[in-house]
């Protein structure tokens, strides 16, 4: 059973993290050994052990979901019903979706004297939320290692460019 401090660790899903909470909860659900209850039909003839691993599998998603989420899942009974209807309402492949996705990136500022680490990792997140949708091909969102330097250098003011120069390339060492 998943302790306390572990599912609270993983930010509910809200409408605005689905790629993130997605690999969260199935790293929990796999550790908990609930996953195949996700991804797996429930089997002809259901023994005590499924169903016990299927509510429990059902309360950890039920658990992590804003309110605003529950109406997704509210009608499901089961914990694939219940993954299969969120992901369904979350990578749904419509035009304004990826449009919407595209103009965050195209916005996204590094603000002045922000933290270049967290703004490189949220544009990774739009990044692999546009993938998601069926753009991984696509050029405007094909980034070398993780991100593009143009687009970094679009993304700031000239005020303090050399200073997230040296926090690009300090981040970049790093890895």
């Amino acid at each position: 059973m998943a302790d306390a401090a572990t599912t609270l660790r993983i930010t509910k899903l809200n409408g605005t993290n689905y790629q993130t909470w997605t690999f969260k909860l199935a790293l929990l659900l796999t550790k908990e050994d609930l996953w195949e209850t996700t991804i797996r039909d429930p089997p002809d003839s259901l023994t005590d052990d499924w169903r016990i691993k299927d509510r429990k599998a059902r309360a950890n998603i039920g658990l992590l979901l804003e309110d605003s989420q529950l109406h997704l899942v509210r009608k499901e009974t089961t914990a694939k019903g219940m993954w299969t209807s969120l992901q369904r309402y979350h990578e749904k492949s419509t035009l304004s979706n990826k449009v919407s996705l595209l103009r965050r990136i195209c916005n996204l500022k590094l603000p002045e004297g922000g933290n270049m680490e967290r703004h490189i990792i949220q544009m990774q997140d739009l990044i692999d939320q546009l993938a998601s949708l069926g753009e991984a091909h696509t050029k405007l969102v094909v980034l070398p290692e993780g991100i593009h330097k143009f687009t970094v250098l679009t993304m700031m003011k000239h005020s303090h460019l050399q200073h997230v120069l040296r926090q690009y390339v300090c981040y970049y060492r790093k890895l």
